[in-house]
């Protein structure tokens, strides 16, 4: 998804998400800049130029973002005996994904993004999650005031949606598990009390999240 750090005009944020279709599990999401883009008029010429002076040129980070999701799943994988990858037809998912996954046996998926955007849909569950994370995450609606200022606060707060979402929230409204019981990673539900009171203060020597 795209979304914003800042300001809507200069200073887009790209974020990749990755979940296990079947459990709906998210296993990876990033933040990473990319460049403007769409009509250049002379008000957001100079907009842009007060951006570059004030944070330098904006680079586009797509392909650092989609490579580290991919790198997650790709550790993963390692141990299955075919890896699954469904996306879009998005021009770098493909050599993208043949260097991250190197020699796992890989089939890629690559969908039309011109098909209805319904259940019947290869997509619908990853578009499904993209819709979940911008009404859960009020720094992902596209019309806010509540738009991070910098993208790292936006990688904390999709770092609770993605704990929220895996452990807390049901898969589907008339599904009783969540994404983390399909995934067969926690026996059962946690509630908010229970994912509050994780920590990891002590290091090495915290308990592990899953350990409960």
């Amino acid at each position: 998804l795209v979304t914003f750090e800042g300001c809507r005009r200069t200073r887009p944020v790209t974020a990749p998400i990755l979940i296990e279709a079947e459990s709906m599990l998210v296993l990876a999401v990033e933040a990473e800049p990319i460049r403007p883009s769409g009509k250049r008029t002379a008000r957001r010429a100079r907009q842009m130029a007060r951006d570059e002076q004030r944070f330098g040129r904006r680079v586009d980070g797509t392909r650092a973002g989609i490579e580290k999701v991919f790198a997650v799943g790709a550790k993963l994988c390692v141990k299955l005996p075919q890896v699954r990858l469904r996306t879009d037809q998005k021009p770098c998912y493909e050599p993208l994904a043949r260097s991250v996954f190197g020699a796992l046996p890989l089939v890629h998926e690559r969908i039309s993004g011109s098909l209805p955007k319904s259940t019947k849909n290869p997509l619908f569950r990853i578009n499904l999650t993209l819709a979940k994370s911008r009404d859960q995450c009020g720094r992902l609606r596209r019309r806010s005031w509540l738009a991070s200022k910098d993208r790292k606060y936006l990688r904390l707060h999709l770092g609770v949606f993605v704990a929220y979402t895996n452990y807390v929230r049901r898969r589907f409204n008339q599904d009783e598990r969540t994404p983390a019981m399909v995934a067969n990673w926690l026996e059962e539900g946690l509630d908010l009390e229970d994912l509050a009171g994780w920590s990891q203060r002590f290091g090495d020597q915290s308990l592990h999240p899953l350990g409960c």
